[in-house]
């Protein structure tokens, strides 16, 4: 994507911004989140963003890079759609779908976001497991079947199907498509600490369909999904840090504006520090990871252990520097915080990327 594209985009995806996620119509949307949720999701199909994604010749999926601007704009509006059943972890198996006429039908379908699909892969609620997952795949009457748990699967709601990892009878790691309404699925739905909504399942001799093996195929699409996780997290950073700034250049202690003490501004200092060298390490990493870099799995973990720090760091310091309003829903600061909290469970801690380093 040339400069100016990208310029274009960014401006488009702030107008689209304002015009749903702006904090002024929390109220509004609060009363109407399915209809607000509809909306939005339409206008970035007739927007054309879903091709972001690639083209739908089915080779390969497009830069990564290019989504970026998509992601931290989501993180700093907060922005509560489903993007990754379009352009997570899901688009890395969908392309690796050895079925030709399966894989475009799949491909066309997270394209025009007619046929989103959910990653169930996590089977504990901290972090991915890198390891190959403990469901388990047989052949019954040449027919696979699913058993096993997944834990914290996210958008669940607004997917036609599931893609669900699980290990074949070769200890291979395999994907297979599920049908949400299949035979021996239950699923128990429950809100998160930022009130998005995750889904645990429970699979008990589930009909499945396979669409393709290998731990390759895992690797590159937790890869994806940390990435695209880091670039939420950064917008997230840059809100957090805008919002300081503007609270405290309006909130006045003996006679002046909070933003004129010395202290506070070395402690605003460090946090946009902070925010800039993690752009900068995912930058680095994401281009890394379209050039297919060798070390790419050791990249992500060091990407993984530097945003969930600062992540965490910055938005405490803007709750902080907030002072009681900080806790309160009417600014986003409170919000900003949970959803790092989030954002740790689904992608892992620093402590658990730094621990995935050393092992």
């Amino acid at each position: 994507m040339d400069i100016e594209t990208r310029e274009l985009l960014e401006q488009g995806l702030l107008r689209f911004s304002q015009e749903h996620f702006d904090p002024g119509r929390a109220q509004e949307r609060s009363t109407a989140e399915d209809g607000f949720r509809v909306s939005a999701w339409k206008q970035m199909q007739d927007l054309g963003w879903f091709y972001l994604l690639g083209n739908d010749e089915g080779d390969a999926l497009g830069s990564l890079e290019d989504l970026l601007p998509l992601y931290q704009m989501a993180g700093e509006y907060l922005w509560d759609l489903p993007l990754d059943v379009v352009f997570g972890g899901v688009a890395e198996i969908v392309v690796g779908i050895e079925d030709a006429s399966r894989k475009a039908t799949c491909l066309s379908g997270l394209l025009d976001a007619s046929v989103p699909l959910a990653m169930a892969h996590r089977e504990h609620p901290n972090g991915w497991s890198l390891a190959p997952p403990k469901c388990r795949a047989s052949r019954v009457d040449g027919e696979w079947r699913l058993t096993g748990r997944k834990a914290l699967v996210p958008g669940v709601s607004a997917a036609s199907s599931l893609i669900v990892s699980a290990t074949d009878s070769q200890s291979q790691t395999s994907f297979f498509l599920v049908e949400k309404n299949a035979t021996g699925l239950s699923s128990k739905a429950y809100p998160c600490v930022d009130q998005s909504q995750a889904h645990d399942l429970s699979l008990d001799d589930v009909p499945a369909r396979l669409l393709c093996q290998g731990q390759h195929i895992l690797m590159r699409a937790l890869h994806r999904a940390s990435l695209l996780v880091a670039a939420e997290s950064i917008g997230i950073m840059q809100g957090a840090c805008r919002d300081t700034v503007t609270y405290l250049q309006q909130r006045k202690q003996f006679g002046r504006a909070l933003i004129g003490f010395q202290n506070l501004q070395h402690r605003l200092v460090d946090m946009h520090v902070l925010a800039h060298e993690s752009l900068a390490l995912l930058n680095q990493t994401a281009a890394a990871f379209d050039f297919k870099t060798p070390d790419i799995q050791r990249q992500v973990l060091v990407l993984r252990a530097q945003v969930s720090r600062a992540l965490r760091k910055i938005t405490a310091e803007a709750v902080q520097l907030h002072g009681g309003m900080g806790v309160t829903q009417e600014t986003r600061v409170a919000r900003y915080y949970k959803r790092a909290l989030m954002l740790d469970g689904l992608c892992g801690s620093a402590d658990w990327a730094l621990d995935q380093l050393a092992a």
